[in-house]
């Protein structure tokens, strides 16, 4: 497999994202405003380290409609979440130390 090299943003978004998708594999209701709060950063800093991630095969946008309000939230493939890979019998790949 080829290594994937990532910049310290995109370290600390994708930390972040890991840390706050805290249900199960498949389930977000996490969007770039939440990062950016977590991460006293401006919300177009993360939608760029997102694009990035999402450029590199790691992380995915999806649009969701809730009491109607439009979202796009955010995800991570299952095998950069600890929790998630174990879940789908996938080998964790820890890409934020």
């Amino acid at each position: 497999m080829n290594k994937i090299e990532l910049t310290e943003l995109e370290k600390r978004v994708g930390k972040a994202l890991e840390e706050a998708l805290y249900a199960e594999y498949d389930f977000s209701d996490v969007d770039c405003m939440d990062l950016a709060k977590t991460l006293s950063l401006p919300v177009n800093t993360i939608k760029g380290a997102i694009g990035s991630l999402t450029k590199k095969g790691i992380a995915y946008t999806f649009d969701s409609d809730s009491n109607f309000q439009h979202h796009q939230l955010l995800e991570l493939k299952p095998q950069y979440h600890k929790n998630w890979a174990s879940e789908q019998g996938l080998e964790y790949i820890n890409l934020w130390d």
